[in-house]
């Protein structure tokens, strides 16, 4: 019967650290290489976000936390 929501994925707790040894690995294996994370990127990214949260916060103040 459809209740109008959707169902959520339940992982267990050793599906999750599978999966964060997993990314944990792949992040071991890549550092370095090309496919490493461009740092100016990364940095340019936290910008944004620290700027819509200034933006989300200063519109919902009651949010702000």
């Amino acid at each position: 019967m459809w209740t109008g929501r959707r169902s959520r994925s339940v992982r267990s707790a050793a599906e999750k650290k599978a999966r964060h040894a997993a990314i944990a690995n792949y992040a071991a294996e890549m550092a370095g290489s090309e496919f490493d994370i461009d740092v100016e990127l990364e940095a340019a990214w936290i910008e944004c976000l620290n700027a819509i949260s200034d933006r989300v916060s200063t519109s919902l103040p009651g949010l702000a936390g």
